[in-house]
């Protein structure tokens, strides 16, 4: 990577580390546990980053998380979802390269969605990633092709995202609940 491009990786890295300890994880902390994170030689630096600013979330007033979770806050106002029938509920996943959003839809009729953003956007390269992305679905879908229902429709597009209001590369999906192993045993019950 280049150098400025290193500095936008580290600071996407930052925020959403700070969206993962202030948005997203709202369980107990535990400092001891964290503590023996931050110790651990092996561990990811995304996972130090974690353990460190849940003990920092942890030891600070409640004013600070408050200013820090209103800092870095989901953006929803652009994303070209309706208000009367979508509720965004923030981010459910995440993955080492992409984080996960849902939109519950608020009617029956109408199925919920996530939509996967990567964590590190390249300005200059948002459209390509977009195409790249295309190219992949569609080779998985073809070496799928014999699995009917494996490989879900996606939908893939350029939006301003949650985070700031930024042009990004997202994958759209419909949002199942139910499990991959339920999946199995009733693809199997079919054939």
């Amino acid at each position: 990577m280049l150098g400025n491009e290193k500095i936008q990786a580290k600071f996407a890295t930052a925020r959403s580390i700070l969206e993962t300890v202030y948005l997203d994880d709202l369980k107990e902390i535990n400092i001891h546990k964290q503590l023996e994170v931050l110790k651990q030689l092996d561990r990811r630096k995304r996972d130090k980053g974690v353990a460190l600013f849940e003990i920092v979330k942890k030891l600070s007033p409640e004013f600070v998380n408050s200013a820090i979770a209103s800092a870095v806050s989901y953006k929803t106002d652009f994303l070209p979802f309706s208000r009367e029938d979508f509720k965004f509920r923030g981010k459910i996943g995440e993955g080492g390269m992409n984080d996960v959003f849902l939109l519950e839809s608020k009617k029956a009729d109408i199925p919920s969605w996530v939509i996967k953003i990567p964590h590190v956007v390249k300005k200059n390269d948002i459209f390509q990633q977009t195409l790249n992305d295309k190219e992949e679905y569609l080779k998985i879908s073809e070496l799928f092709k014999e699995i009917p229902g494996l490989v879900l429709d996606e939908q893939h597009m350029l939006l301003h995202g949650p985070r700031g209001n930024k042009t990004v590369p997202a994958i759209c999906k419909n949002f199942y609940v139910q499990s991959f192993g339920m999946y199995l045993m009733k693809y199997q019950e079919v054939n």
